[in-house]
């Protein structure tokens, strides 16, 4: 499930990223950002990655370190807990809606 809005907890956001400097904060914050769009985990792939980040690959060999704490790697796929978390409630929440407008409907 892709999400056209997310919570955004900036209190959290900036205490998670005290450490990153700006070009790490904005890769991090696109990761997450594509990860909402697509509903998907983004690939375990550094070309990927980089294009998803918007830093060269060079830039983003050097930059990796620093992000890939952020996310558990598996399956092939960079995960992000509180990203899995979101979209699992989103989901309910739709799932509650469309059963509620369709018990209305039904009415």
């Amino acid at each position: 499930m892709n999400l056209e809005w997310f919570p955004f907890r900036i209190d959290k956001f900036l205490s998670d990223t005290l450490a990153l400097d700006g070009e790490a904060c904005g890769a991090y914050l696109f990761l997450m950002l594509h990860y909402y769009a697509t509903g998907k985990p983004p690939r375990d792939n550094d070309r990927a990655l980089a294009t998803i980040a918007r830093l060269p690959i060079d830039r983003w060999l050097e930059r990796r370190p620093d992000i890939e704490p952020f996310f558990e790697i598996h399956d092939g796929h960079w995960h992000h807990a509180t990203i899995e978390k979101e979209m699992l409630e989103a989901g309910l929440k739709l799932a509650k809606s469309q059963a509620r407008a369709k018990a209305g409907g039904d009415a």
